[in-house]
This record gives structure tokens, sequence and C-alpha cells, in this order.
């Protein structure tokens, strides 16, 4: 009983999960990147940057997807592969304009590349939503072919996306939800099955779009020839 006959508030003793968990978040990244990121030239984790970004790979992989040299069921994958990419980004950009979650404020501005309004914003990890994207995929048609194609890009995408709070672009909670819209997205392009034979886009259209660009092509050459 407070002066005056009133009651004292109660202070809130109740634990809140949230709060708990983004305490958690931050501690450990921050430890992260002053403990573990410093451990390696800044330069290896930039690198491994670079090997998973979005401006690197949808060019490599366009132009994979408009070689003649491709067989029919390797163009099926690849333009699956591509549309991939474009999910991923339309996902990614949705959720960081929704959250609008700010990066770390010891991210260096000097060495990160901004390419659209949206990259300001640092939940979900674009890099270990593509590339969880990408070990997941290659995962699909290592099961289907038997290689060893799945194991090397898992280990690679694990690095690349674990740099990301090492190099302080990102909290960790940061990377897991990246990493598991990149599982998600895997699951939409393979229609939920994480099955090869069971992709999106079917062959039969791939094909036909494959044949109408081919056309298109020849004839804007045939024209400045």
């Amino acid at each position: 009983m407070a002066n005056g006959g009133t009651v004292a508030p109660q202070q809130n003793t109740r634990l809140n999960p949230h709060g708990m968990l983004q305490r958690w978040d931050l501690c450990a990244s921050n430890w992260a990147y002053k403990t573990l990121g410093r451990q390696v030239p800044r330069d290896v984790w930039i690198g491994l940057e670079h090997s998973g970004n979005g401006l690197v790979w949808l060019p490599l992989v366009a132009g994979l997807l408009c070689m003649p040299q491709l067989s029919p069921l390797a163009r099926h994958l690849v333009a699956n592969f591509f549309l991939g990419f474009w999910t991923d980004l339309i996902i990614v950009g949705l959720l960081k304009g929704i959250v609008r979650r700010p990066r770390p404020s010891y991210n260096n501005p000097d060495d990160f590349l901004l390419v659209v309004a949206v990259d300001k914003w640092s939940f979900p990890s674009g890099h270990a939503s593509r590339v969880a994207y990408m070990a997941g995929f290659a995962c699909v048609i290592a099961a289907a072919n038997g290689s060893h194609m799945g194991v090397a890009t898992t280990v690679w995408g694990t690095v690349v996306a674990l740099s990301r709070a090492l190099l302080g672009r990102h909290y960790l909670g940061d990377i897991c939800a990246g990493a598991l819209v990149g599982i998600l997205n895997t699951a939409l392009i393979t229609k939920g099955t994480f099955s090869a034979t069971n992709l999106l886009v079917p062959a039969e259209l791939t094909d036909h779009i494959y044949q109408e660009a081919s056309r298109m092509c020849l004839g804007v050459m045939d024209r400045w020839t």
C-alpha cells in the first residue's frame, strides 16, 4: 500500500520469450562478429560474400540457360533452378519490407553494396536464403543422379551463411530465417516433393519457351545482318 491509500503497481516479472530470444540473438551475433569474425582476414569473408551474391549467380545461370548445347533435361533443370532465384528475391524482398529490422550497428558500410532499397534491412538474410536454396536444389539433383554435389554445395552454403554474421552484415536470427526461406523455396520449386522429377515448370513449357526465344533471337540477328 503506497502513501495516500493507493495501491502501488506491481512490477511485471513474467518473462517475455520474444524479448529473451531477441537479446540472445543480439548478444550471440555480437560475440560471433567480435570473437570469431576477427580470427580470419576480412577479405576472406568478403570473398565468401561475393560467392553467394545474386548479381553473380543470376547472369551466370541465365547464360547457362541460353546455351544451345544443353540437353532438354538439363535445360529443364536449369530453367527451374533459375526460377527459384526470382522467387527467392520476391519472398526475401517482401519480408525485408514488412519486418524492417535494421542491420547490426557494427556493419561496415564502406565495403557493403546496397543494390536495392530493401537491402538496408537485415531480416531475413538474402545470402542465407539464396545459398540454402542452391544447396537444397543441388541435393535434389544429387539424389536423382547419386552424385556428391549436394554435400559440397551444402558445406559451401553453410560457410557463406555463417559468414554473414562473422562479417557483421546480419544477426544470427536473420541467417536462420533466411535458411528456412531457402528450404521453403526449394519445396516450392519442387512442388513439395523435393524430387527432380516433379518440378514447378514442366519440361514441355521450358522447351516451348526456349524454342520461341531462339526464334526471336534469330529474327533479331537477321535484321542486323
